[in-house]
């Protein structure tokens, strides 16, 4: 079978499936949301294209404002979805009933095969077995005890950063910090999760190095191309057998990447195994995440082979490096653009530093700067890294709403009726910028609401952190969130205390929503993923213990 056929078969089997699932009844069809005589939608598509090629928080805008927080559109062959950013409704989905909102077929498929049978790609008892065999090793006392990890790394980038400052003629230099964050986002992961240095601030000539750095923003592009919307999305009709034939032979650069990615991590990822476990068994215990997910392995109930856990260190290497990078760089990006919370966020680094006596910032410290987890709070917020969740309805239900809403035949609904194998985008962005939630200001960066006495929040909590969506919610929430924020603190704390940041005039910065928020410059997206700002020196030094 070529190529070309492939294609075809991604576009009848799921045609067919899908017309016989339009017998069954449900409410989805009467709620609002874009037709078809839209520019944006297509009978092969539907409206995917629309949300693909959108511009960070711009179908969250356009469906929060036009058709509210519960919204049906188009999935290819004018298959019918629910978009939700509803507070009860997401509790639903991610608190009470869970696994009965699966984790889509399609999700599953594809996560198996670009990043092996990790926690991204299991479900239901499997999912709750590694997850628990995974607990451990990610847990505050784990996650606080990496501070010093984290710190050897912002040490080396700070060093690196006045290196180019003190060679420069002038006094601001323009710096990609997405970029240099990516590489010491991967630098971290290495360090901290695996004892394994990636050598990426250095640019060290590493395999493994190359095949991570931009992995995901070149897996998925900034604006996907059609067919690969389509295959992406049909993968949920097509047995794993076939989609591993297609991702095996698809030239394009983002399956190629993957494929020299998972060669080389799955060596890696055996070398390390076997050494770790060499150590443990000589009584060498260390502190990093697969030191302790392998010695809590081997709990009865939590056990994971060595193929799961191989799965776990590809799984931690790719959703743990460029979405705690890219938060990091949107960070700064929304200081640079809002100098007045900069220099608040400064002063109070400043006001601790100049109370304690010293610099030497312990994880406790970190959690004690209001201000500073203010913006990190803020920042997660506006710039959800993943906008949604897709999940998989097992059986039939009815999904409850906050408050009524009227659909297109004029009934009004407290809950939906959703079919078994419907299929719900669970709006994670969405929920993070609802009017309903955050005030009329939702879209706003503004870190000073964090301390309003009237903040609005949702009546229904939802989020591990913040009562945010950024790390999801429920059992399926991101494992890795205390690690990521840690990493986030000991960061910001040191860049924005040591660096002045500012816009680069003449350059506009867009972020686009494929897979991760991906920063391009206009007029420059041919260089991939960029986000320059103006960074000066503040004289004096800062040291972490």
């Amino acid at each position: 079978m070529d190529y070309s056929k492939t294609v075809v078969v991604a576009v009848v089997v799921p045609a067919i499936w899908l017309l016989l699932k339009k017998l069954k009844r449900s409410d989805i069809a009467d709620m609002h949301g874009p037709d078809t005589s839209d520019t944006s939608w297509s009978f092969i598509l539907g409206h995917l294209k629309l949300m693909a090629h959108s511009e960070s928080g711009g179908v969250e805008k356009l469906f929060l404002d036009n058709y509210g927080s519960v919204v049906r559109f188009k999935a290819p062959f004018a298959e019918n979805r629910l978009w939700v950013a509803d507070p009860k409704a997401l509790h639903q989905i991610f608190h009470a009933t869970s696994y009965l909102y699966r984790k889509s077929a399609s999700s599953r498929e594809m996560n198996a095969i670009i990043a092996d049978p990790g926690l991204l790609a299991a479900d239901g008892a499997t999912h709750r077995r590694q997850r628990k065999a995974m607990m451990p090793a990610f847990g505050l006392t784990a996650s606080r005890e990496l501070l010093p990890r984290f710190v050897e790394v912002v040490d080396k980038l700070e060093v690196m950063w006045k290196d180019l400052l003190e060679e420069s003629p002038v006094e601001l230099v323009e710096i990609d910090v997405a970029g240099w964050l990516g590489r010491a986002a991967l630098d971290v992961i290495g360090n901290a999760a695996f004892d394994y240095d990636f050598g990426a601030l250095e640019g060290t000539e590493n395999p493994l190095t190359r095949s991570y750095l931009n992995l995901l923003s070149v897996a998925f592009g900034t604006k996907p191309l059609p067919k690969n919307i389509l295959i992406s999305d049909a993968s949920q009709y097509l047995p794993r057998g076939l989609l591993t034939w297609i991702f095996e032979r698809d030239k394009s650069p983002g399956s190629v990447r993957m494929r020299e990615n998972r060669k080389y991590a799955r060596e890696v990822a055996k070398e390390l195994i076997d050494t770790k476990r060499q150590n443990i068994e000589n009584g060498e215990m260390g502190n990093d995440v697969l030191s302790l997910l392998i010695e809590g392995s081997g709990d009865v109930d939590g056990v994971m082979n060595d193929v799961e856990i191989a799965s776990q260190v590809r799984t931690i290497m790719l959703a743990g490096q460029e979405t705690t990078a890219k938060m990091m760089s949107q960070m700064l990006w929304e200081l640079a653009k809002n100098p007045e919370y900069q220099t608040k966020l400064r002063a109070e680094l400043d006001d601790f530093v100049s109370v304690k006596g010293n610099a030497d910032f312990t994880a406790t410290d970190l959690e004690s700067l209001s201000y500073l987890n203010a913006v990190i709070k803020e920042t997660l917020r506006v710039h959800t890294s993943v906008p949604d969740i897709i999940r998989e309805v097992s059986e039939d239900t009815m999904l409850p709403l906050s408050k009524p809403v009227i659909g297109r035949s004029g009934k009004t609904y407290n809950e939906i009726f959703v079919p078994k194998g419907s299929v719900i985008h669970a709006s994670l962005a969405g929920y993070n910028t609802n009017p309903d939630v955050w005030g009329s200001d939702a879209r706003v960066f503004r870190p000073d609401r964090w301390f309003e006495q009237g903040m609005k929040k949702a009546d229904t909590p939802l989020g591990i952190y913040g009562g945010l969506m950024t790390f999801s919610a429920g059992e399926r929430s991101c494992i890795g969130w205390r690690f990521a924020l840690i990493e986030a603190q000991a960061f910001m704390a040191r860049l924005v205390r040591e660096f002045q940041f500012s816009v680069v005039e003449g350059k506009e910065i867009r972020i686009y929503r494929p897979g991760l928020l991906e920063p391009l410059v206009v007029g420059e997206e041919d260089k991939g993923v960029q986000l320059p700002l103006n960074v000066s020196a503040i004289c004096r030094g800062a040291h972490f213990h």
